[in-house]
């Protein structure tokens, strides 16, 4: 295969069954991880309000054994998804295959397929048309909402492909990289009914 797309490996020994079967037969492998890796991170180590890609490692002895467990406790997507992201390292490291990592946010748009958006469009619309009160999660009120619109990804996959095949150029700069993939606008709750409603 020139390229394959992975948006559906969920734990470590689906992506080792992967690695497994596509070894020697694949060009670029495209990896579909989750904004949640930073849950299950060391903090950050910079001031900006957003996190990096490099901000994804996972703490080692610095930290207790039971800190670590609880990190890792924080989040199962979070730590699954990681968990793939180092197993496509270590491959790719004893001279595997190639591979580029796409970090999605709460991924909205068109032939977006978990239907969260779509529910919460209705909630939302309902509430507006029956003139009820919309109600808000207090302690999310004001916490920002990373979101990455889906044509987006179609164009990140498009040009890590390229880029990742040499196609354009600079494959050594997307091999083995992971990349974030979010809008720069973060809403929070009320600013996203508010745009629905």
């Amino acid at each position: 295969f020139d390229a394959v797309v992975d948006f559906s490996t969920r734990s470590l020994a689906e992506m080792k069954q992967a690695i497994s079967v596509l070894r020697d037969k694949v060009s670029l492998y495209i990896f579909m991880s989750s904004h949640a890796v930073y849950d299950v991170s060391k903090n950050k180590t910079h001031q900006e309000p957003y996190s990096l890609e490099s901000d994804a490692v996972r703490p080692g002895r610095e930290i207790s054994p039971m800190d670590r467990w609880a990190l890792k406790e924080k989040s199962v997507r979070g730590d699954t998804d990681l968990e793939c992201e180092e197993e496509l390292l270590k491959q790719y490291n004893a001279g595997g295959f190639p591979f580029v990592t796409l970090r999605l946010a709460n991924v909205f748009g068109p032939k977006e397929n978990t239907i969260r958006y779509w529910l919460l469009h209705l909630w939302v619309k309902a509430c507006v048309g029956l003139t009820m009160p919309l109600h808000l999660d207090i302690s999310l009120k004001e916490l920002p909402i990373s979101l990455t619109y889906t044509p987006d990804i179609a164009q990140a996959v498009r040009l890590a492909i390229s880029k990742g095949l040499n196609e354009t150029c600079c494959a050594e700069k997307v091999h083995s990289e992971a990349f974030n993939l979010a809008c720069e606008e973060m809403p929070d709750q009320r600013v996203l009914y508010n745009y629905i409603g």
